[in-house]
Order: structure tokens, then C-alpha cells, then sequence
């Protein structure tokens, strides 16, 4: 396994993953992913290998849309330039019954909602726009599923749980299980099913994580997914020679840790320390013995 697909299933691997796991795919089910950003384009891949017959992926970037065409073999649609409402053209493409289950891999920097925007991203009313949850609830089928992976702060947002209730719909959303989830993406990857590091579109010094953040954020250069490349060699690298010392192996124990050197701990100073009491039947330094007067 390549050092950039072992990076990616820390995080963007399994959280598409368990995205695609929570929304209850069954075989031949249409599957609507708001969001093509990495999380997003991951869930839409991992969706076919719960058997879905049919995955649609809505973003308002093109470049996002293009990639996830390729990378997830999924519809792609611009929720800007190829529709009026989501909501309305998902149905539409459903023959007016909704999507078996989406998937929110947006969240709190949500677009696509005057109103959301306004209160959940400029003056922080709620905990983010909820825009693409909005669209979740109102376009999948009576009895389907919501799978929630995008991030929202706390304490609240403004929802249509009315229609949730009235539709019967389970909602899902948890933090991603990666430990869990780790001995069967290791098998996908090795096996070639999924290829993460195919997500990889920039490489970023370390130090110039500010740059890569900002670029990110900003949606600059067609970034997709960034992993950052510590420094081989830093100026101060004698200041860590201690820790590569550390590393190199032991003539005994190999590469097993080293054992910790014994210290001594400092002594106590003489007037904190306890005197010993004497054994039963020891003379007192007087010469007293036990239970005489000269003794106490």
C-alpha cells in the first residue's frame, strides 16, 4: 500500500465510507450526495459497494463536479446552473418520489439559501447554514434515510423536523468510526475496489500550511484534497537529535522501546523526614528499654 492511500484512510476513507453505511443503501436505491468536496466524493464512490443503483452528486463548482464524475462514476449536477430548486429536480428525476436516502458531506458552510446564509454564516443565529439538510429532508422519499456527516457547531439550526416526522424519515449522523472501519478499507485498497490517493490533487510543504488552508478554504487552483509534506531535514535538526537517537535500536532489545533510565529521587530535607520507631524490645539509644519512663 502506497503511503498516500495508507494518509487517507485516517480520515477521508472512512468517513465517506460510514456516510454511505448509515444511509441504509439497498440494492438498487437512488442515493443524492450534497457536496462534492473530498468527503462527499469519497461517500459517492463508496455507495456503489452497498449496492446502489443509482448516485447523484449536487455541488455549485464545476471543477468539483468533474472530478467526482470521474473519481465516483456518479451523476454530477450544478445546483446553481442546472436547476431552479434541488428539491424540485431531484424529485423530477425520481419520477416524482424522492431519493432513497442522502447524504449531507456539506454542513455548516452550507450555500444555496439566502436566509441560511445570512443566520447561520454571517451573524451566527444558528449553529451554521443548514441549507443542504434542508434539501436532505424535503427531497428524499417518504420512509427513506439521511445520512449527516458535514459538521455543524452547537446549539441548534433551524430545521423542518415537522416534515421528517410527517415523512416517516430515519436520520443518522456520527462522528466516523475509523478503527472500525479500518480492516475492511485495507482490503478494498489492496484488492484495488477503492484507490484514496487518487483524491490527492495538491502536495503542501508544511510550512506553507497558511497558504494551504487558505487555498482550500477558498476553493482555489481546482483543489480537491491537500496533504501536507513534513520537512525531511530542518535547520534546527541537531535540536532533535535526541529523539532520532531515540529511534535507532537498542544492541539488546532491537527496536523495541528502550528501557527508562533509574533515577534517584531527591531526599527529602532532614526536617521533613520521619524518624523510625524502634523494634519491640529495642534498647533506646539511652540505653532505656521499652515502657520505662526513660524510654518516652
Amino acid at each position: 500500500m502506497s503511503l498516500d492511500d495508507a494518509v487517507l484512510l485516517t480520515d477521508i476513507t472512512p468517513t465517506g465510507y460510514q456516510a454511505a453505511e448509515m444511509a441504509g443503501i439497498q440494492p438498487g436505491d437512488t442515493v443524492v450526495v450534497f457536496g462534492a468536496g473530498p468527503v462527499g466524493i469519497m461517500a459517492a464512490r463508496c455507495c456503489w459497494l452497498f449496492g446502489a443503483g443509482r448516485v447523484i452528486i449536487i455541488d455549485k463548482e464545476d471543477y468539483r463536479l468533474e472530478f467526482a464524475q470521474n473519481f465516483a462514476k456518479c451523476e454530477a449536477y450544478n445546483f446553481e446552473s442546472d436547476m431552479d430548486d434541488p428539491v424540485m429536480f431531484i424529485k423530477k428525476q425520481t419520477d416524482w418520489i424522492g431519493a432513497d436516502a442522502c447524504i449531507d458531506a456539506v454542513g455548516a458552510e452550507a450555500a444555496g439559501n439566502a436566509m441560511q446564509t445570512i443566520t447561520g454564516r454571517k451573524a451566527l443565529l444558528q449553529a451554521g447554514s443548514a441549507t443542504a439538510l434542508h434539501w436532505a429532508i424535503n427531497s428524499v422519499r417518504k420512509g427513506g434515510v439521511i445520512s449527516i456527516v458535514g459538521v455543524y457547531g452547537p446549539t441548534d439550526n433551524l430545521v423542518p423536523i415537522g416534515n421528517m416526522m410527517n415523512k416517516g424519515i430515519t436520520m443518522r449522523g456520527n462522528q466516523a468510526s475509523v478503527k472500525r472501519h479500518l480492516p475492511r478499507l485495507i482490503d478494498h485498497v489492496m484488492n484495488g475496489i477503492l484507490k484514496p490517493s487518487e483524491l490527492i490533487t495538491h502536495r503542501i510543504p508544511l510550512e506553507d500550511v497558511a497558504d494551504g488552508y487558505r487555498m482550500f478554504s477558498a476553493k482555489l487552483d481546482n483543489i480537491i484534497k491537500p496533504v501536507l509534506i513534513p520537512p525531511l531535514l530542518t535547520p534546527n535538526a541537531a535540536h532533535h537529535e535526541k529523539d532520532r537517537r531515540r529511534l535507532r535500536p537498542h544492541p539488546r532489545l532491537g527496536h523495541r522501546r528502550r528501557p527508562r533510565q533509574r533515577t534517584h529521587l531527591p531526599q527529602p530535607p532532614p526536617h521533613r523526614r520521619r524518624a523510625r520507631r524502634p523494634l519491640l524490645g529495642a534498647a533506646h539509644p539511652t540505653g532505656a528499654r521499652p515502657g520505662s519512663a526513660a524510654f518516652h
